[in-house]
């Protein structure tokens, strides 16, 4: 039997945590070998956010959101800037490895 006690709830964790996946779903479809794995990357996420203020979810939210619309991959910007920062030249250079 396993307990779940959630922090908070928020109409904005939720959201959050859709946009975020599917970005996840993203990079895994298109990187199978550097995003394999089966992490619930849902529930890792909807549980740091249950610890952020209300004012930060909304702030967060707003950013999540406008990214969405642009088009952007807020997932794939980070992890880029983490591969770079390790001596790789991007996703690509990181699946070609794996």
């Amino acid at each position: 039997m396993s307990i779940v006690i959630q922090l908070k709830r928020s109409r904005f964790i939720d959201a959050v945590v859709d946009i975020e996946a599917g970005w996840m779903k993203e990079l895994q479809e298109r990187y199978l070998r550097a995003f394999k794995g089966s992490i619930n990357f849902e529930v890792c996420l909807s549980s740091e956010l249950e610890t952020y203020s209300d004012e930060t979810l909304e702030l967060y939210f707003g950013d999540v959101s406008r990214a969405d619309r642009e088009g952007r991959n807020l997932a794939g910007e980070q992890y880029t800037r983490l591969f770079q920062q390790i001596g790789y030249g991007s996703i690509d250079e990181i699946e070609e490895e794996a």
